[in-house]
This record gives structure tokens, sequence and C-alpha cells, in this order.
């Protein structure tokens, strides 16, 4: 009975200054080595103000998102913030999309 290939779990997670992410070093069926990101994820320095706001808090997660070239998910983001109720939704909300430093 032959045995399926499987997917090799060849990769690290690399945490740089502006971004986490997983990457892979093999792709299965590829011929030439190349390399993936996935699960790139960019770091947010919270304000640490008391009187910080949730739009401001929106405006550096879409900032930050958009920077690494991940516009679809910035505007997802801020699609999904905007009816939320208040800064620690929002917050919470964000941390499904960033991390925070």
């Amino acid at each position: 009975m032959p045995e399926e290939p499987r997917i090799p779990r060849r990769y690290v997670t690399i945490r740089g200054k502006r971004a986490t992410a997983e990457v892979w070093n093999s792709i299965p069926g590829r011929e030439n080595e190349e390399i993936w990101l996935k699960g790139v994820r960019p770091i947010v320095r919270l304000a640490g103000e008391e009187n910080e706001s949730a739009y401001s808090l929106m405006g550096r997660v879409h900032a930050a998102l958009s920077e690494v070239g991940l516009r679809r998910r910035a505007q997802r983001f801020v699609t999904r913030a905007y009816y939320l109720g208040g800064y620690d939704e929002v917050l919470r909300l964000a941390k499904e999309f960033v991390e925070f430093e």
C-alpha cells in the first residue's frame, strides 16, 4: 500500500522589528527552492495613554497592516472594528490581526 505524500513541517517563526511570520523553506511539488511567508502579523506598540481612543488604535493597526502589504486585511479589520462598542472590544479584535509590544 503506497504511503501518501505528506506536507513537510519545515518552517521557522521569525520575529523582526515590524512583523512576525512563519517562513516555509520548501513547498511540495515546487522544483526550485522558494521561500513562502505564512501567518504574517505586524507588531504594534501600544501608546500607553489612558485616554487613547478606539479610533487611534484602529488607525495604528490599519497602518501597520498596510505597511507590510496586507491592505485587504487592514480594510477588513477597520470594517469590523468600526461597529464595535469601545476601546476594549477594538483591542480584542486587533489581537487577532497584529501582535502588541
